[in-house]
């Protein structure tokens, strides 16, 4: 995916890879991991919130990590604006933020 702007994007990867840069997403982020790896580039937004569920695989959320091949892992974070909803079953998942466009 490339330079997409919507309120909500879904992303279920059952296996194989993804990459996605310039996403301007403005309400929710639901990524579900079963196997595979994702790598997503959204806009940097005002504020957000996160729920996670890491199983057996890898999640960066910014500056946030959570690896479960120990242990399985859940965080939550309230927070307004972007929400992300991320289960990470196995595989590995890299969220980052770039600066917002100047228009």
């Amino acid at each position: 995916l490339e330079t997409v702007t919507a309120s909500e994007l879904t992303v279920k990867l059952q296996q194989g890879n993804m990459q996605a840069a310039g996403l301007v997403l403005a309400e929710e982020l639901d990524l579900d991991l079963q196997n595979g790896n994702a790598q997503i580039v959204l806009q940097q937004p005002e504020s957000y919130g996160y729920t996670v569920e890491c199983q057996q695989g890898n999640l960066v959320l910014d500056k946030n990590s959570w690896n479960g091949e120990a242990q399985p892992q859940q965080a939550q974070q309230a927070g307004e604006g972007l929400q992300f909803e991320i289960k990470v079953k196995q595989g590995s998942g890299s969220i980052t933020f770039e600066p917002a466009q100047q228009a």
